[in-house]
Formats: C-alpha cells, sequence, structure tokens
C-alpha cells in the first residue's frame, strides 16, 4: 500500500483482512522536515540605523516574509533603526510548514564623554568679569562633529575651542553638548561664579573747588587698595593734611581756615593685592589744583 499525497498531522490507519475479523487500527503521524535556525545581530548606535541581522536557516526549501518591509526576501538585512522585527519562515514546497518569529536590534551606546577646562585667571571654577577665558574642549572623543556651547548668559557658539568673557557678577551655568554621527550625545554642565574684578591702583584727582556748592568741594583718594597713606603740602613744606583711610576727604582747611587758591603737593604711599593674587606697591607724587 503507498500514498504519498499526505500532509503533517496525525493520521489514523484501520487495517482489515478479507473474510475473517481480523482487524489493526493504528495511526500514523507526519512531521514537517526539521531545520536549524541561526541569527547574527549586529546592534545600532545609539540613534542611528546601522544595525544588521544576518538569518541563517539549514533547509534552503525556506522563503521569508518581513511584517515592516514585504518587498524584502533577503536573509540579510542592513541599515535598521533600534526596534524589534516580526518575520515569517515559510517552507516553499510545504506552505503549511512556516514559522513567525522575530529578533530585536538593539541600541549600544558609543561612550561619549563630554569634558572641558577653563584657561584664564580661574581657581576653583571661579573667574572675574572682564578676564578673557578660554574654554577648551577635552571630551573623548575629541572631535565630534556636533558641538556646543553655551555659556549660561545668553550667548552660545559650536566654535571648538571658544574664547569668552563675562561683563557681570553672577553664577553661571557653563554647558558643552557633543554628538556624533550616529546620535551618541553627552553634554557637561558646570557652575563658573564671575566676581566683579577689582584692579590694584588707587588715583589722585587734580583738582577741587571747596566753595560749598556741593560739587567737588573735597578730595580725597580713589581706587581699590589695602594699605595707603596721603599727605598734602602746602607751597612752604608744611603737612596740611594727613589721611590713611580712602574715606577721609580734604575739605581744603588747615588749622580751621580756608587754605588760599593754588597748587599743593601730595605723596601717595599704597600696597595692595587683587583679585588674582597680584602684590602691588607704589609710591606716587603729583600736584592738586585748589580753585573756588
Amino acid at each position: 500500500f503507498t500514498k504519498n499525497d499526505f500532509g503533517i498531522g496525525v493520521f489514523p490507519i484501520y487495517v482489515r483482512e478479507i473474510g475473517t475479523q481480523c482487524k489493526i487500527d493504528t495511526t500514523i503521524e507526519i512531521k514537517g522536515e526539521g531545520h536549524d535556525l541561526d541569527l547574527k545581530i549586529t546592534n545600532a548606535l545609539c540613534d542611528s540605523a546601522i544595525g544588521s541581522v544576518d538569518i541563517n536557516i539549514t533547509n534552503p526549501d525556506y522563503a521569508i516574509f518581513y511584517s515592516d518591509a514585504p518587498g524584502i526576501a533577503d536573509f540579510k538585512r542592513s541599515n535598521l533603526a533600534p526596534g524589534n522585527y516580526v518575520f515569517q519562515l515559510e517552507n516553499i514546497n510545504h506552505p503549511e510548514c512556516n514559522l513567525v518569529t522575530s529578533f530585536n536590534i538593539g541600541k549600544d551606546d558609543n561612550n561619549l564623554k563630554a569634558d572641558f577646562k577653563i584657561d584664564g585667571y580661574v581657581f576653583n571654577d571661579q573667574a572675574y568679569s572682564q578676564d578673557s577665558l578660554r574654554f577648551i574642549n577635552t571630551s573623548d572623543p575629541l572631535n565630534t562633529p556636533i558641538i556646543n556651547w553655551n555659556f549660561g548668559d545668553g550667548t552660545s557658539t559650536n566654535v571648538q575651542n571658544p574664547v569668552h568673557y563675562y561683563t557681570d557678577q553672577n553664577e553661571y551655568e557653563v554647558k558643552l553638548y557633543i554628538e556624533d554621527i550616529y546620535g551618541c550625545k553627552d553634554e557637561l554642565v558646570r557652575k563658573l561664579k564671575i566676581e566683579e574684578f577689582r584692579d590694584c591702583k588707587m588715583v589722585m584727582p587734580n583738582a577741587f573747588s571747596p566753595n560749598g556748592d556741593d560739587y567737588n568741594d573735597n578730595i580725597g583718594v580713589l581706587g581699590n587698595g589695602d594699605d595707603m597713606e596721603l599727605k598734602i603740602y602746602n607751597r612752604w613744606g608744611e603737612l596740611i593734611f594727613l589721611s590713611e583711610s580712602l574715606s577721609d576727604r580734604w575739605n581744603g582747611d588747615f588749622l580751621s581756615q580756608q587754605s588760599p587758591v593754588g597748587i599743593y603737593v601730595y605723596l601717595l604711599d599704597y600696597s595692595c593685592t587683587d583679585l588674582r593674587g597680584k602684590y602691588t606697591k607704589k609710591n606716587e607724587v603729583g600736584e592738586v589744583t585748589l580753585v573756588r
């Protein structure tokens, strides 16, 4: 007895002996051809579409159908974005022999690390207004195609190593953003405190008019410093005013009398340390004119 058009399944068989009551009742199971399936998957990098899959099946009689790309019949695919892909394998000789499964393209990180340093008069993330600061990109990798600096004061740039200065005293958040060709990205935010710059310098005006009009009625040292001494002499060499404080002012009087109009000599000694740690000591001689 021969029959060759069975499909896959379990089929009953009944055998009867003619003329007797002898019989055999049994079943046979028809199975599909076995196959081994192997998938080689390469993940994408970040948000890029560079993932791939190579589907290997030991039985060459199978065709493949993708849910997301019905027109593709290749067992190898590339340029795949991260995500899940459903496909069906079907035996071309026995369509009832099929398998529906899926594979997943993962998202690998390219391990970008944003980093930078600041060259200039910076100590403990503190600098001073009007200082020229160079922001140096030290990220890994160094030369990403997309780079953006945000200085926190309303300005930004995509220059690799920009120079920037702040005009106002404040605390700013400096952000460096980098991104590579695969869409992998990273950013670093650092706080930078800007102090108002105090130059170490004292000056003496060259004239004043103590006439009671509340305009230039007195005179004294202007500037910044730690220690100072101001001496003013009349034409006869008499010391008529002595000050050791920036708040002291000469009103033009000497011994409770108004000094005459004329030119007076001053000696100014001062020393100070500016915010950058620079120590300055100076001695100046000059003239101041009293007018009424």
